[in-house]
């Protein structure tokens, strides 16, 4: 049985790796993720430099981290309060106008991927088993669709599920470099073009 002391060190450990994620998720997002020294997190947070290690051994684990907790973030509030009564179309278009107005954390996605993309990189793993899990979910939402009749049904669900995120994540790096461009018209646009 843990002792009221150990309970007491978890919960205070959760408390400061929670911190540290809000910390870097704030100095990331304000000053870009390469000019922010783990230094100047670690003053963010209120801990040492040390601490935050004892956390996070390196800044692109603690990059992992920030984005896993976004994700899960907009798993928990963002995905059923964006498509809330919409269609699969209107859905995707709202997150993509989300992506845009959080283009933040839109662009750490970025650097993620690229750093993600060499084999044995620290963010790898964690780049390779997001987009896993977004094609599953996109391929069975594909897969309703189209068993609806309100997609395309000659194409199959896992090419047109990879098309679909192709399109999405070229118009979210689209919207980084061109903030003023609009971005949900395409989609909205490929989309109807998909219906049959």
């Amino acid at each position: 049985m843990a002792t009221l002391a150990a309970v007491a060190s978890r919960a205070q450990g959760r408390e400061t790796r929670e911190r540290l994620i809000q910390a870097a998720t704030k100095s990331f997002i304000q000053f870009g993720y390469e000019p922010t020294s783990l230094n100047a997190v670690a003053k963010a947070a209120g801990v040492t430099r040390q601490a935050l290690l004892h956390y996070f051994p390196s800044k692109s684990e603690l990059l992992a981290a920030v984005l896993d907790q976004a994700e899960r973030d907009f798993r928990e509030h963002g995905w059923e309060s964006e498509t809330a009564n919409v269609g699969f179309a209107e859905g995707l278009v709202a997150i993509l106008e989300r992506n845009r107005q959080e283009a933040g954390l839109s662009s750490l996605y970025a650097v993620a991927v690229v750093a993600g993309v060499h084999e044995g990189g620290a963010l790898h793993d964690f780049v390779r088993e997001r987009e896993r899990r977004v094609h599953r979910d996109m391929k069975a939402a594909v897969e309703h669709e189209q068993a609806a009749g309100r997609l395309r049904t000659d194409m199959d669900a896992d090419t047109l599920a990879t098309a679909l995120r192709a399109v999405f994540n070229g118009l979210v790096i689209h919207g980084l470099l061109e903030p003023d461009a609009n971005v949900s018209a395409p989609l909205a646009d490929v989309l109807r073009a998909l219906t049959p």
